[in-house]
């Protein structure tokens, strides 16, 4: 058996998982090997001919001759092989290289397999080994790419917010009968506990539709509705802190035998905070009468909790503020705009935001959103 065969039937043994043992006269002309760069071969000893159209980098034996020796250092993953002409490696699969020939080479690196994307589809599996003609090593899996999480919706519950802190206020009580249509403009709640807040608290209108959990002079307590404005102008008792009742409410927080004559004076020890509102179903949106397109004027109805701003657009067009709120007129206002179709963007006394779309302008009615603020933490 020739030199050139023992040296192939030992590395065919030596790795049997990666080279293919072919025939010994083959193996004596050919090797291959992936990666590295190729060194010139020596030429091959004295012979009967010349060696006829070598490929680049391997020299041919002549006629008689051996074949060449590599020269340089050992080639790393998959260097240039000793011998004439390469074999062809076959293909990697999933990113691994192809396999090497049978030259007396380094093995080839595999190819690195593609690491799985985050969040989304796995990623591709590395591109095949080129043959042992090239010699390159299989080249790495591309990862997949990232999935895209599911886009928020236009209008739905958003994470519930901290809490704003709210103050303690201390006032008195007075108690009054119902009028016709309250300064906020809005119906008296149909359990008729309400309240007018004092001037110096109503803060131009913003505390309309929020509600209050009132502890009277006895520690009795009730949830109340702000809907009203207790003005000092024409009741000096309406100073900060004071609330004017519906009776209904007066009566749900002092004792029938309370000795004052229907009324807490300021003095005693009556104190009240804003809560959340108890409320089914989303926010409403009201639009006041004689709106149209070109005037826009809306409460936001049936909230947990104040309002603190307002925002609307036309279908595909830039967000614009209303105009707050006022002493005189407790709608958020906007002029021109152009529409009666109205995507709209609330904000909660909390920084908590709802956003609901395509709500059609219906003047002195309500239109119910989508969605309702979460209790906040």
């Amino acid at each position: 058996m020739s030199t050139c065969s023992t040296r192939v039937l030992a590395r065919a043994h030596a790795r049997v998982a990666n080279l293919f043992v072919i025939s010994a006269c083959a193996l004596c002309s050919a090797s291959c090997g992936d990666g590295g760069e190729r060194e010139p071969g020596n030429a091959g000893a004295a012979g009967g001919g010349a060696p006829v159209n070598p490929p680049a980098g391997v020299i041919g034996a002549g006629q008689g001759g051996a074949g060449g020796t590599a020269v340089g250092p050992l080639p790393i993953a998959g260097g240039a092989a000793i011998g004439g002409a390469a074999n062809t490696g076959g293909a990697g699969a999933n990113g691994q290289a192809g396999a090497s020939g049978s030259g007396q080479a380094g093995a080839t690196e595999a190819g690195t397999s593609g690491s799985a994307g985050s969040a989304g589809g796995s990623g591709t599996g590395g591109s095949a080994g080129n043959g042992g003609t090239s010699g390159s090593a299989g080249s790495a899996g591309s990862a997949g790419s990232a999935g895209s999480a599911g886009s928020a919706g236009t209008s739905g519950e958003p994470v519930a917010a901290m809490c704003r802190a709210e103050p303690v206020h201390m006032g008195g009580l007075t108690q009054y009968d119902q009028t016709p249509l309250g300064n906020c403009g809005m119906p008296w709640p149909a359990d008729d506990l309400y309240a007018a807040i004092a001037t110096a608290d109503y803060m131009s209108s913003a505390v309309c539709g929020m509600c209050l959990e009132v502890t009277g002079p006895t520690g009795l307590k009730a949830i109340i509705h702000a809907v009203d404005q207790c003005p000092i102008g024409s009741n000096p008792k309406c100073t900060a802190g004071h609330l004017d009742l519906s009776h209904t409410a007066y009566r749900a927080v002092v004792p029938a035998n309370f000795p004052t004559g229907g009324e807490v004076p300021n003095s005693q020890p009556v104190s009240w905070k804003y809560v959340p509102c108890a409320v089914d179903g989303p926010i409403v949106y009201h639009f006041k009468d004689g709106t149209h397109m070109n005037w826009l004027a809306v409460h936001i109805r049936n909230s947990r909790y104040g309002i603190a701003k307002v925002r609307y657009r036309k279908s595909g067009g830039a967000w614009l503020d209303t105009t707050a709120r006022t002493l005189d007129l407790a709608y958020f206002v906007a002029d021109n705009p152009g529409t009666t179709i109205y995507d709209f963007e609330v904000t909660d006394v909390n920084g908590q935001v709802l956003v609901d779309t395509e709500i059609r302008l219906m003047p002195n009615a309500d239109v119910q959103g989508k969605a309702q603020f979460p209790t906040c933490t």
